[in-house]
């Protein structure tokens, strides 16, 4: 027979795993090159560019919570579909070649003595949702973020730690949990974003170099990234 205590216990256990897996999924290879990606494709007075991280991450954690507010309410053998594995595989890929691809472009076009910010022409995306001084949209890493949600793995991770929840505390259990993922994820995507951001934001000659230096360590890290994933994809 479990005891209340024991079940507290049980309940505060799973409550720090889940939190570690947000601090854990917050470092993931794409969620770090698409970040930087987005921060070095953003005008240099523009003011969303140090909470990128953090409205990247908050948009993510919002489709996790709507996931585990379903399974809590439906949680009768619910499975993550199959077709969603290639959905979100396709989404990743997409997102990382075109910041792969923008920021070395981007790194080409800088002259030596200009600074580390993006010059020339905007991609769509970005004209589109406004990611620049004059109508900044806190849109577009949020939407980013909530496409990068639907992937396998972030699917498969919040169902097992919500049905976990339902049977420990029922569906305020498991909403909490999918709460508390999302709180670890916006603390390193926050961070990351964060220290980028000021990086990028100084004007002296070494901040220059430095950050040609990550734009094309970004660039070429998003490429192989995206290149690795079109390699796993197809050798399926």
């Amino acid at each position: 027979m479990v005891t209340a205590n024991h079940l507290l216990d049980e309940i505060i256990t799973l409550t720090c795993i889940v939190f570690m897996l947000g601090l854990r999924h917050g470092f993931e290879l794409d969620h770090l090159a698409v970040i930087d990606g987005m921060i070095c494709s953003t005008p240099s007075l523009s003011k969303l560019t140090k909470w990128i991280g953090l409205l990247f991450s908050l948009g993510h954690g919002l489709v996790i919570v709507l996931l585990t507010s379903f399974i809590a309410f439906e949680a009768i053998h619910w499975s993550v579909p199959v077709w969603m594995e290639s959905v979100g595989l396709w989404i990743s890929i997409s997102f990382l070649v075109f910041f792969g691809c923008y920021s070395l472009y981007q790194t080409c076009k800088k002259q030596p003595r200009e600074s580390g910010k993006i010059l020339g022409p905007k991609s769509y995306l970005f004209n589109k949702w406004g990611m620049n001084q004059a109508n900044g949209s806190f849109l577009t890493p949020v939407c980013v973020g909530m496409l990068f949600s639907l992937s396998f793995d972030t699917l498969t991770i919040t169902t097992a730690f919500s049905l976990n929840g339902y049977a420990m505390g029922g569906a305020i259990l498991a909403i909490l949990l999918g709460v508390i993922f999302m709180m670890g994820m916006m603390i390193t995507d926050g961070l990351n974003g964060f220290f980028i951001a000021k990086i990028l934001d100084r004007s002296d000659k070494r901040s220059r170099y430095l950050s040609r230096a990550l734009d094309l360590g970004i660039g070429a890290f998003s490429l192989l990234l995206g290149g690795s994933y079109l390699v796993s994809y197809f050798s399926q």
